[in-house]
């Protein structure tokens, strides 16, 4: 964050817009999902399993985890909605990978940015409820919901 030095903890001033809780921070998720382009399962499925203490099925046996020709220059959406288009995947990736779409609206270190690869960030998604009588939350970027 510019303007802030040293190495005492302190409070600072955010941008409530861009930050909100503790899902914006990226020191909060496990190492894995800190690369600049790591799949959104994998912060997906630590929200899913660790926040909503929910339990995921393991992948099909003999699954083919490689992803068909996807293109490396694509945005982190573009490049795994793979994950949400084959059936054998879908299944548990649409609990997970909707689940923290504005991921990519931060970079590795937590910066947060509104392009990536010179593009706008779809910033939407939905986080599936794990209860049957709760509704699921649509979003639009750092915690704000957006209407059905």
């Amino acid at each position: 964050m510019q303007g802030v030095t040293g190495t005492p903890f302190r409070a600072v001033d955010v941008d409530a817009s861009q930050r909100g809780g503790v899902l914006t921070s990226r020191a909060f998720f496990p190492p894995s999902t800190r690369t600049a382009r790591a799949p959104p399962c994998c912060a997906g499925g630590f929200v899913r399993s660790r926040l909503l203490c929910v339990n995921l099925p393991a992948p099909p046996p003999n699954v083919d985890v490689s992803l068909n020709a996807v293109d490396p220059n694509g945005t982190t959406r573009e490049r795994y909605q793979e994950h949400l288009a084959n059936p054998s995947c879908s299944a548990c990736h649409t609990l997970m990978d909707p689940s923290v779409s504005d991921s990519s609206t931060f970079d590795a270190v937590g910066r947060y940015r509104d392009t990536e690869l010179g593009q706008p960030i779809d910033a939407t998604g939905t986080l599936f409820s794990p209860i049957d009588t709760l509704e699921d939350f649509r979003f639009d970027g750092v915690l704000r919901s957006r209407s059905t």
